[in-house]
């Protein structure tokens, strides 16, 4: 397999092209169902359950968030937290494998037929999260000053979950009355090019959600 995306995609790749560069629902934008070769999101998702994970916080010190730091360490009262969720220290292979396809200039041009956004690679590191219960992303816009990201792509490895479990991801471009409310859904895949107004957030997971269930796999591209 040189290719991961679904072969299904590929063969559209001119209309899906356009519906990203259109403005609705969103400019520069695109949620795309069944995204992956449907063996690699069941190995992927497989190795997310396997996987031993610890606690990964951002915070800063002062509620501006100026002085943000990112690690591995349980929350404390003292900090304003913009993200508590769950990494694993140790590379889980079955993402590895994902990253490595997605690192080809195959799938670079693929992605490009797809969205015209001009990558020329995949930046690491990407990023494995695991939603356990009571994880939340604040607000943020993945626009990074010292880092002219051109795409990320974020793919959901969650089976089997229930609206009331929380943890949606909504996208809500700044000055724009609409926004994009996505529950987890197993093999959704959301492409977007990021600038200073490409907010999104995922809201708070319930206590009552299944532990090892809600996964996404994150990449970014330049």
């Amino acid at each position: 397999m040189t290719i991961p995306i679904a072969e299904t995609h590929l063969r559209r790749r001119a209309r899906l092209r356009s519906e990203f560069l259109s403005d609705h629902p969103l400019p520069r934008f695109h949620v795309i169902p069944s995204f992956l070769d449907q063996r690699l999101v069941e190995d992927a998702l497989a190795g997310c359950k396997r996987a031993k994970y610890e606690t990964w916080c951002g915070y800063g010190e002062d509620a501006d968030g100026t002085g943000v730091r990112s690690e591995f360490r349980e929350p404390e009262q003292d900090g304003f937290y913009f993200t508590i969720h769950q990494r694993s220290r140790k590379p889980i292979p079955e993402v590895t494998r994902l990253r490595n396809l997605f690192s080809r200039s195959e799938t670079i041009a693929a992605l490009n037929d797809l969205t015209d956004a001009g990558i020329s690679r995949l930046l690491e590191p990407d990023v494995l999260t695991y939603w356990n219960p009571g994880s939340f992303l604040e607000r943020h816009t993945d626009d990074t000053p010292d880092t002219t990201l051109r795409l990320v792509m974020s793919v959901s490895l969650t089976d089997e979950w229930a609206p009331q479990f929380g943890g949606a991801t909504i996208y809500a471009w700044r000055d724009l009355d609409r926004g994009v409310r996505l529950n987890p859904r197993l093999n959704t895949a959301v492409l977007f090019v990021p600038f200073a107004g490409s907010d999104h957030w995922v809201a708070q997971i319930s206590a009552a959600a299944p532990p090892l269930t809600r996964f996404t796999w994150t990449a970014f591209f330049v």
